[in-house]
């Protein structure tokens, strides 16, 4: 017996006739006919049949599939509720706009963190402490470290912020004794305070 549900569908069985016009992503025109493969005409048939998609065509096929759907259907039979494409039409839900809004929102703080953080560093400020606000404000707090003024790095290494110190250029800096800046082994002065040092490995100028 057929019965027709709220969305326009008719559920006989295993077999659901699906309304084109409630499910616009399932209108059988343009698609190869299940039983035949032509490709199908307005007066296309869409099913589904066991959690299938079926179309067909008008006429001897739609007849075909009456009488022999069981062996037809065998040649997709999926297994598992995997496969299962009723399940998926009916489950299928839109993405509600806030969800979208919110992933903007994080994708521009994640820019304008970004940003902030690297404007800060090249004025000597912090470079986490802007990245976050960056995420939080975006565009105002871009705008605000963009127009705040630089640090005085005058007082070297002691005006650095703090995680923005120079990474030494060997393995094996030779420290200085006097202020305790780290040096290239082959220097012969503290390149911080001119202090004397004494070079332990030539000088790469030397090894020409």
């Amino acid at each position: 017996m057929a019965a027709r549900g709220a969305n326009g569908d008719v559920q006989t069985n295993d077999t659901r006739i699906v309304d084109p016009e409630q499910h616009v992503h399932m209108n059988p025109e343009g698609r190869a006919c299940f039983v035949c493969d032509h490709r199908i005409g307005a007066e296309g048939l869409a099913l589904l049949h066991k959690g299938r998609h079926v179309y067909l065509c008008s006429g001897a096929c739609r007849g075909a599939w009456e009488s022999n759907k069981d062996a037809l259907f065998a040649r997709i039979q999926a297994r598992g509720a995997l496969f299962d494409e009723e399940s998926i039409v009916e489950n299928q839900k839109p993405m509600r706009v806030g969800w979208l809004v919110f992933g903007v929102y994080i994708l521009i703080g994640v820019c304008c963190g970004a940003a902030s953080s690297y404007i800060a560093v090249s004025k000597g400020h912090g470079a986490l402490a802007w990245f976050f606000l960056g995420l939080l404000f975006n565009i105002p707090a871009l705008a605000v470290v963009a127009t705040k003024s630089a640090a005085d790095l005058s007082a070297l290494p002691a005006g650095v912020p703090s995680g923005l110190a120079k990474v030494p250029t060997t393995r094996n800096p030779a420290v200085c004794t006097s202020c305790g800046a780290s040096n290239h082994p082959s220097a012969a002065s503290c390149s911080a305070c001119s202090a004397a040092l004494e070079p332990t490995v030539p000088a790469e100028t030397q090894r020409v």
